[in-house]
């Protein structure tokens, strides 16, 4: 909701509480909270934030973004050991992380895949469709 100074409260249409950024950190990761919005919070205090424009570069290769560490996208033409490596790796990070920080990624070609496949606390697994390179 756009107040008349320009600043913006980011409200809840379920719950009616605004969104906060705890002590108004920039890092990347930073889990939000929700309080009133008239209440003070240990972040902001549910205060109105402003809209500001990323300074982050573009990406110089658009069909081939980097989506950070933490996004691992795999092809059918990857080894099945490579690919259950990776895996097992972020598993074995994210099995007992339920508090952690770290989120994790992993997008899955078209294809046939013979891994398993257990997943963590803050971990998402995704297909990523029919045409992937259409949006790569």
């Amino acid at each position: 909701m756009q107040e008349s100074s320009g600043a913006y409260h980011f409200v809840n249409h379920n719950s009616g509480l605004c969104l906060d950024v705890p002590s108004a950190s920039t890092a990347d990761s930073v889990q939000l909270q929700q309080y009133a919005c008239t209440a003070p919070s240990p972040g902001l205090g549910a205060q109105p934030g402003r809209r500001q424009r990323s300074t982050t570069t573009p990406p110089t290769n658009p069909n081939n973004p980097d989506l950070g560490p933490n996004v691992k996208i795999f092809d059918p033409s990857m080894s099945t050991s490579s690919i259950q490596s990776t895996i097992n790796s972020i598993y074995s990070s994210q099995q007992t992380n339920q508090f952690g920080t770290a989120r994790y990624a992993m997008l899955f070609d078209p294809g046939a895949y013979n891994v398993d496949l257990p997943v963590g606390f803050y971990t998402q697994v995704a297909g990523l469709g029919a045409r992937p390179t259409t949006y790569r």
